[in-house]
């Protein structure tokens, strides 16, 4: 899902600025079968977040033209930064696709949180 916090940063930026966006896969549904192994374990998640990367880094290959980047993939993470000019992220919030509905990602702009203690 889009945050509201990106959406806002997308849509004040100059067409022409570079926006970085992260994204983030969570895992919906049953729970990840992990191995007891460390190993193990890592060679498992760095699977599944593959797989679930794999369809958002193809269609976003379709924008490669227009600009969008694919800034970092963070291989075995369930994070990747991707970075596009404000009016080619404007233009796939018109076209809406899944990546920016589905409850399974998590689209934030690329700055800092804080958090008040």
């Amino acid at each position: 899902m889009l945050t509201d916090r990106a959406n806002e940063v997308v849509n004040q930026a100059t067409p022409s600025k570079r926006v970085s966006l992260i994204l983030t896969v969570h895992p919906i549904g049953s729970a990840l079968n992990l191995a007891e192994d460390r190993k193990k374990r890592v060679a498992t998640l760095s699977k599944f977040y593959s797989r679930k990367k794999q369809p958002i880094l193809k269609h976003f290959g379709t924008y490669e033209s227009s600009g969008l980047r694919v800034v970092n993939n963070l291989v075995g993470t369930p994070n990747l930064i991707v970075s596009a000019p404000a009016r080619v992220w404007k233009r796939l919030m018109r076209e809406q696709p899944k990546v920016f509905s589905d409850p399974a990602v998590e689209v934030t702009a690329n700055e800092p949180d804080f958090v008040t203690l």
